[in-house]
């Protein structure tokens, strides 16, 4: 299991990056883990700029922070991220149109491309998404 904390700001979630290597690392060979990292970063850092710029309106306080576990599980790579920004719902954000091109709205259809499992729940004050990757080439 590996954790990473991170203030909820856009400059510090460049951080997850080396972090997913880390973790995909574990489990995915050599010359398939730049790929595979790459697009757990792409689904995750899309994540992580909705949480910021929507969850906390781009102005985090100096405690608000984002939180990811990842670990390796049934042949993937599952990232649970967890913040404490206001709620939201993923699933109830419309898919964009595909004859009508639009500057935002594409984040929640690519993360939902990338990974075989997208879920999403509050508890409380608490937000908890939970990602899963499959691993290349059937990987265990």
């Amino acid at each position: 299991m590996h954790e990473l904390t991170v203030h909820a700001d856009l400059l510090s979630i460049r951080d997850i990056g080396p972090w997913l290597r880390e973790v995909a690392g574990d489990a995915v060979a050599a010359d398939a883990l730049e790929s595979f990292a790459m697009k757990c970063e792409l689904a995750v850092q899309e994540l992580a700029v909705n949480i910021v710029t929507h969850g906390y309106d781009g102005e985090p306080g100096p405690d608000d922070h984002i939180t990811l576990v990842g670990t390796i599980v049934d042949g993937a790579v599952q990232i649970v991220i967890t913040d404490g920004a206001k709620e939201y719902r993923p699933d109830e954000q419309a898919a964009p149109a595909a004859d009508e091109p639009q500057v935002h709205g594409y984040g929640l259809m690519i993360v939902r491309q990338l990974t075989r499992r997208f879920d999403h729940e509050r508890v409380d004050s608490v937000n908890t998404t939970t990602l899963e990757f499959p691993l290349p080439g059937g990987q265990p």
